[in-house]
């Protein structure tokens, strides 16, 4: 078959490797950089989703989450793989009149961290709004 890329960079290594259907190049380029750079699969990756009505509570529970979790991640779980990204806004920021704001976190997957998530978001569920809803998506198909 034949396939027709558009692209900004076709000079990029991964086109020229795909072109010439160089899989084990081109994986152990990818698993060496996911590796320096702690991607899956190195690490875990959680991604929370606070969904509102209220543009601004949508980030202000969304920075509250986050300054819990960096709390617990310099304190008790400091001896853990943790980093966190955000808040920011999901890629479809506004859906159905509802806003969303996304915290993403890069750790190694372990019963103590997920039941850390837990307490975060049960802590938290007593604070929210009741207009306020949050998930969290562990390794997640797309982010």
């Amino acid at each position: 078959g034949s396939a027709l890329i558009q692209c900004y960079t076709p000079e990029h290594n991964v086109l020229k490797l795909a072109k010439e259907q160089d899989y084990p190049s081109f994986f152990n380029g990818e698993i060496k950089l996911r590796s320096a750079l702690k991607f899956p699969p190195f690490c875990d990756i959680a991604v929370f989703t606070v969904t509102t009505e209220d543009e601004r509570n949508a980030f202000t529970v969304a920075q509250s989450i986050f300054d819990e979790l960096k709390k617990n991640a310099l304190s008790a779980f400091s001896d853990e793989y943790f980093n966190m990204f955000g808040p920011f806004e999901a890629p479809i920021y506004k859906l159905n009149e509802k806003y969303r704001a996304r915290i993403v976190v890069k750790f190694k997957n372990s019963k103590k961290i997920r039941a850390m998530f837990r307490s975060v978001i049960v802590a938290f569920g007593q604070k929210f709004p009741t207009n306020v809803t949050v998930t969290v998506d562990i390794n997640p198909n797309t982010i």
